[in-house]
């Protein structure tokens, strides 16, 4: 049986301490292999959120006015985005799609890739939903 968990990526840093710090008190050799499972699935999760968010700043910054990209920024609003570049085929989407190309080509170059739609940026409102949109066709291809 799988069983699908999802995480919000700063509860996810969260989790990965507090299991780290949880396997030295289990003495069940099976116990212990589990959360070390658990907790390199999460970590490479948490690696690729990462390096999603590294190449969103560095690729995004020229379409900006400047402002620091954040998390938790609007990028509709908080960092000077044009409604053109975020609505155009070849705006937003095709950085979005570069990043997420790059991933899989460093980490599973054998894979489909699932582009990221428009439709898709149209329901985010966050950097951090962005990458979400990375990391979910990342996971998917």
């Amino acid at each position: 049986m799988k069983t699908k968990i999802t995480f919000e990526i700063s509860e996810l840093h969260d989790l990965i301490d507090i299991l780290e710090s949880l396997t030295d008190k289990f003495t069940d050799e099976k116990s212990v292999s589990t959360i070390n499972k658990i907790i390199k699935i999460a970590s490479m999760s948490r690696d690729i959120f990462d390096e999603a968010f590294i190449e969103i700043q560095k690729l995004l910054f020229e379409s900006t006015d400047g402002s620091p990209i954040n998390l938790n920024s609007n990028f509709r609003n908080d960092l000077g985005i044009s409604e053109e570049f975020i609505e155009s085929p070849a705006g937003l989407v095709t950085i979005l799609n570069r990043v997420l190309r790059s991933l899989l080509n460093t980490h599973k170059p054998n894979s489909k890739i699932i582009r990221i739609k428009l439709d898709a940026i149209n329901e985010a409102g966050t950097i951090e939903d962005l990458i979400t949109l990375i990391v979910d066709n990342y996971e998917i291809s």
